[in-house]
């Protein structure tokens, strides 16, 4: 990279400086006491490794040891953020020009968050409206709260916008007692009872497919009105209508099989909707129920090849056992319908339909692919030993015709996933600039156990006589966060969802700090505004749960998937895209990875994807000013990294503690000794406390914190009593930060000031050879607040 290699002895003084400052050297082992020679011969090591490109060394684990980057992936090119909608423009313009000369295009546009791909879409979609009539769009989105949204900015489009809400008001909310949305069904207690028990809602409770009979209210339902077309003037008027992702993959009611879309676009990845709530079936219900005349054992021989044969269909086969086997298996004592009723209103105590769909889903499945003979495991029918479950990975049918015009908006699309639920998309990729500065922990995966853990930590300090604001890591992380709300910017912790619940109620965290989980973000504007954001790990599932999401999708593709040993994935190298002023080395990490890239893909699409949603929600291409994201997790992801930094370093210790409590504080022993005897430490404890802060490079002090606080950070350094004493450093931070802030001018602490201060609070005598300067000398840029 042009950069020059340091020299042994450079090597040697900085290894031998940092061991000094880091560990005891009062300690003798019995090879006898460390010297710097100890340090001469691992900077040999280092070199031998920076010429070969390798580093052989480990951390406390393989996953959290930075090693040297590969070089080899092939990073996109980033633009600005008028060439990405410009781009953008031109791909929409030829995909609606085809649409109005009668072909069926089928676009997938994958382009970075925020910079503007929906409502160009909407735009686009108003003007090709404009002139036509009966024309039916499906829109499909994560949530209804972005269904608003979209009902919102399609006003005055020339169509009915009809936003699709359930029958029955939604999940109810406990919180606020009530249902989230209107209810729309005038038998709505009856229809959650058939919801609950697994029944076919339409033909159970709107109109009988057998005897013909309609719902009392089928006429004037509200919810059946969503679907009818309306007719104006005697013309079919054009209609809009907003599904969430769900209904992607719900059989199409009467009223919608009467008509085919004339385009469907969708905002937003829907994998999650594909791969939720597979069906499973207890181990008892399969030896109770899995049996035919001829073999009474099947079930018991079923689970034998799945929880103890790995799924091997040769254990099987072996036993003479086909699909006249499982296709001979009688269900129908289990089947449990329910007569029509077009009157009733209560709940009823009707039967639950779901043993018998999940039982008959099982014999299908297991039928389906031991007739296949060049099959040589099951695929979507797998053992779980922790809920002792058989779990069917069921491929749940996407309800888009084929050949039907679709326009796929996904900021993270993987045509690998994509492809099994919408083909024959032609891909296109956008990478837009972001403006934000990215520090990033490399010595920390972010578990949520580890995270977990901090919580039982934590929740041990909050009940004790005394709060340790040094307690643990998580109370680290609310003193970092609350300096950021204190220093008048606004920021936003993301992380999995018991963390965020802790922490929304946790007394000692600034209200001006926004709290929000993985998964409920994607697609929000609502922290748009937010200044910086924190990560504090990554949204992963274990490897099981991916495992079966990947059978699901591509289980009944015909080609077979390659299937790691959960309890030991191969390992693989993720490398940093670092970016243009990063001054680090080509660097990556060592992390467990799926053989089988169709896996692989799903990892990424839940784990890695979920992380750039989150940094997207700060709306970087298009911002004003640069915003800050530090992720606590050391996983790569697609954005360049500016800052590799060790978790220590943006979590305060001791001393840095004692900056942000006291808003100065002396970076030298003797200064601590004499200035600071509330710290109740003796000689050799403030020492050891100076050698293992940053107090020999201030700058590293505050790096966690405001960029203005930074900004305004001074360094007094200055001698006390005799000439001949050793000149003091003094580190002061802006408490009255707001008050010394006008229209983002500083005013600075003179040496007089200062001078007082040193005299009158510390109660320092002579002080003499004071010098006073900013710790910065570069003035960062402002944020517009």
């Amino acid at each position: 990279n042009g950069k020059k290699t340091p020299s042994q002895d450079e090597v040697t003084a900085a290894l031998w400086a940092r061991f000094c400052k880091e560990a005891d050297l009062s300690v003798v082992s019995d090879r006898g006491a460390w010297t710097i020679n100890d340090a001469r011969t691992k900077a040999q090591a280092r070199l031998r490794e920076v010429i070969a490109g390798t580093y052989s060394f480990v951390a406390r684990s393989d996953n959290s040891t930075l090693v040297a980057g590969s070089q080899q992936v092939k990073r996109p090119t980033l633009v600005s953020a008028t060439d990405a909608q410009s781009q953008l423009e031109g791909i929409l313009n030829s995909f609606f020009e085809q649409l109005a000369d009668g072909n069926a295009p089928r676009a997938g546009i994958r382009l970075t968050m925020g910079a503007g791909k929906t409502r160009k879409t909407i735009n686009q979609l108003m003007q090709y409206l404009k002139d036509r009539e009966g024309q039916s769009v499906e829109v499909y989105v994560p949530r209804h709260d972005l269904g608003s949204e979209w009902e919102k900015n399609l006003n005055g489009i020339n169509a009915d916008v009809v936003h699709i809400y359930p029958r029955t008001g939604g999940q109810w909310d406990k919180a606020n007692e009530t249902y989230p949305f209107p209810i729309l069904c005038q038998r709505s207690d009856y229809v959650r009872d058939l919801e609950a028990k697994g029944h076919s809602i339409y033909s159970n409770a709107c109109l009988s497919r057998t005897s013909g009979k309609q719902c009392a209210f089928f006429g004037d339902c509200s919810y059946l009105n969503q679907f009818r077309d309306r007719i104006h003037d005697a013309q079919p008027r054009n209609t809009v209508r907003i599904y969430t992702h769900a209904s992607l993959f719900l059989s199409r009611n009467e009223f919608e099989r009467q008509r085919t879309p004339d385009l469907v676009i969708i905002d937003e990845a829907f994998l999650s909707s594909a791969v939720s709530n597979l069906p499973s079936v207890s181990l008892s219900e399969i030896t109770q129920h899995v049996r035919s005349d001829g073999l009474a054992s099947l079930g018991f021989e079923l689970l034998e090849c799945l929880s103890n044969k790995q799924g091997q269909l040769s254990y099987l086969r072996d036993k003479d056992i086909g699909a006249s086997d499982f296709q001979s298996v009688s269900l129908g004592h289990l089947s449990s319908e329910t007569p029509f009723d077009a009157d009733v209103k209560e709940s009823r105590n009707v039967g639950s339909a779901k043993i018998y769909q999940a039982m008959q889903l099982l014999i299908d499945v297991a039928a389906r692919e031991i007739e296949d003979e060049g099959r040589e495991s099951f695929e979507q029918l797998v053992y779980d030993k922790h809920s002792n479950e058989i779990v069917i990975c069921e491929h749940k049918p996407i309800r888009i015709p084929a050949g039907v015009p679709v326009l796929y908006l996904d900021a993270t699309a993987d045509p690998i996933i994509t492809e099994p639920y919408l083909p024959n998309l032609e891909y296109h990729r956008i990478d837009a600039r972001q403006l934000a500065v990215v520090s990033q922990v490399h010595d920390r995966t972010g578990s949520n156990s580890f995270w977990d853990e901090k919580i039982t930590q934590e929740t041990k300090n909050r009940s004790a006589d005394t709060y340790n604001e040094q307690s643990n890591d998580l109370a680290k992380l609310i003193i970092v966060l609350n300096e950021w709300a204190k220093a008048g910017e606004s920021p936003l912790l993301v992380g999995h969802k018991k963390l965020c619940d802790f922490l929304r109620k946790h007394p000692k965290l600034d209200q001006g700090v926004a709290v929000a989980h993985f998964m409920s973000l994607r697609g929000s504007d609502e922290y748009q505004d937010r200044s910086v954001i924190f990560i504090t790990g990554r949204n992963q599932p274990p490897p099981d749960a991916i495992d079966r999401q990947a059978r699901a999708i591509f289980g009944a593709s015909g080609y077979t998937l390659k299937h790691d040993d959960l309890e030991d994935l191969p390992f693989g190298q993720a490398d940093y895209r670092l970016s243009e002023r990063s001054s680090h080395q080509p660097s990556g990490i060592t992390l467990r990875a799926f053989s089988d890239p169709r896996i692989e893909a799903v990892q990424r699409q839940i784990r890695d994807a979920e992380t750039v949603q989150a940094i997207a929600r700060l709306r970087l291409v298009w911002a004003k000013y640069q915003k800050r994201v530090f992720l606590l997790s050391n996983l790569p992801v697609e954005m360049p990294v500016d800052h590799l930094v060790s978790f220590s370093e943006l979590m305060p210790e001791r001393l840095e503690l004692e900056l942000i409590k006291q808003g100065d504080v002396p970076l030298t022993a003797l200064g601590l000794e004499k200035m600071r005897p509330d710290l109740e430490l003796n000689e050799a404890a403030i020492t050891k406390m100076v050698q293992r802060s940053n107090a020999s490079d201030p700058k590293r002090m505050v790096f966690a914190l405001p960029d203005l606080v930074k900004a305004t950070t001074q360094i007094a350094r200055f001698k006390a009593g005799s000439p001949r004493m050793t000149k003091q450093q003094h580190l002061f931070l802006p408490k009255d930060f707001e008050k010394r802030l006008s229209t983002a001018l500083f005013s600075p602490w003179t040496q007089q000031q200062v001078l007082e201060h040193l005299e009158t609070y510390w109660g320092m005598g002579n002080v003499h050879d004071l010098t006073v300067e900013f710790l910065f000398i570069a003035k960062p840029q402002v944020s517009a607040k």
